[in-house]
């Protein structure tokens, strides 16, 4: 598997996803994980079935570099932000770890790889692009969330080469993985491509045990767990602090609201708000979900499923979100969470959650079996063992 860099540490809903394919593809294969990012790979892979791991040599793709962090790629008419990530040494890096492994089949783990496609196509193996977006879709949807001109220009040109690219990869790749039936449906509709697709779920890392009912949490806590590296959660978070919290602080006493997540921008940080944290990076929000009694997700844009929902429903926190929000997965407004268009009725039907808690009881319980029964690591783990069947039939 190539992976932009080694999951390490989740920091990104596209981390997560390296990392419960990294397990997922270790119980069906032997896997060797390769990133294009440096890194040390000092000792054995921990995670089971991975047999190698390996890296770029090239100090020019650190961990910490960006896509899309220099702008060279748009005074080439064929260029892309994604390469960035294209480097002649990296190159050399992957064409060794190939020959050295001689692989069945090659998974391409997520968009930001496309750069290396080429050498991939040339080991005669089966090439699986793991698709986590459909990346013009989002793009498209990103460059309309912003007002500022030198960036709506930006992101239009980013639209517009993201959809030439991405229509070149889907068609050279032998099967796409989608997260998905709703991005299955869009890729094809989109493209009109021949290559197979396959979906193959996001899914929450690990269960927690015994997650508390909504009416035995004590505190009002509103959480938003995002990166926030990524624009449509910013523009969530910018409402989030703006008008939500103050309309539900009018209702709820004592009302508090969490910004949990990787690189949160200047702007959030130095609204202070009263009743609001921003946290940055937490190792483990496990003890978050398990106090909070509301999760927002009031996302405009995006694409592929949400994770945060996913990890929101299996800790038994009261969800709402926008169609958009939970656009790809398996829910029903008023069963497994709260769908909500309208942001005039937010402050409304959150105050509600938090007064008829029996209500929000059986809609947890509802949204922890759902998670249970389709977007656990055994729902992933047969998805993508099916995946590799059909590679390899």
């Amino acid at each position: 598997m190539v992976v932009a860099d080694l999951p390490l540490a989740v920091r990104s809903g596209a981390s997560h996803r390296v990392r419960v394919l990294t397990r997922a593809l270790g119980l069906a294969a032997d896997v060797h994980l390769h990133s294009i990012c440096k890194r040390s790979v000092d000792g054995p892979p921990p995670w089971a079935g991975v047999v190698g791991w390996s890296t770029s040599s090239s100090p020019a793709l650190g961990p910490v570099r960006p896509v899309g962090s220099d702008t060279a790629w748009v005074r080439n008419p064929h260029g892309h932000p994604s390469d960035d990530w294209l480097d002649p040494s990296a190159v050399a890096d992957l064409r060794q770890t190939i020959g050295g492994c001689g692989p069945d089949v090659i998974v391409l783990a997520g968009f930001a790889t496309n750069p290396y496609l080429e050498v991939v196509l040339e080991s005669g193996a089966v090439v699986v692009l793991d698709h986590q977006n459909v990346e013009a879709d989002l793009a498209d949807e990103i460059a309309a969330l912003d007002d500022a001109a030198p960036r709506v220009m930006m992101r239009r040109v980013a639209a517009q080469r993201t959809a030439v690219r991405e229509a070149a990869v889907v068609a050279a790749v032998d099967r796409v993985w989608a997260v998905s039936s709703l991005d299955a449906q869009r890729l094809v509709a989109r493209y009109r491509m021949s290559t197979p697709v396959d979906v193959v779920p996001n899914v929450v890392d690990r269960l927690p045990a015994d997650p508390l009912a909504p009416s035995r949490r004590r505190a009002p806590m509103v959480l938003f767990p995002a990166s926030y590296g990524f624009a449509p959660n910013v523009d969530a978070a910018r409402w989030l602090l703006d008008r939500f919290l103050p309309e539900l602080s009018m209702d709820i006493t004592g009302v508090s609201l969490v910004l949990a997540g990787s690189d949160p921008p200047a702007e959030l940080i130095e609204r202070r708000i009263p009743g609001a944290s921003v946290t940055g990076s937490v190792a483990d929000l496990g003890p978050l979900f398990g106090s909070a009694t509301l999760m927002p997700v009031p996302l405009r844009a995006g694409s592929g499923t949400r994770i945060k929902i996913l990890e929101g429903l299996a800790h038994r926190v009261p969800v709402m979100t926008t169609a958009k929000g939970c656009a790809g997965l398996d829910v029903e407004d008023g069963v497994h969470l709260v769908v909500e268009d309208d942001l005039d009725n937010w402050s409304r039907r959150a105050v509600a959650l938090h007064r008829y808690t029996s209500e929000a009881d059986l809609m947890t319980q509802a949204g922890r079996l759902l998670v249970e029964q389709k977007y656990s690591m055994e729902a992933l783990s047969l998805a993508v063992a099916t995946g590799l069947e059909r590679c390899l039939s």
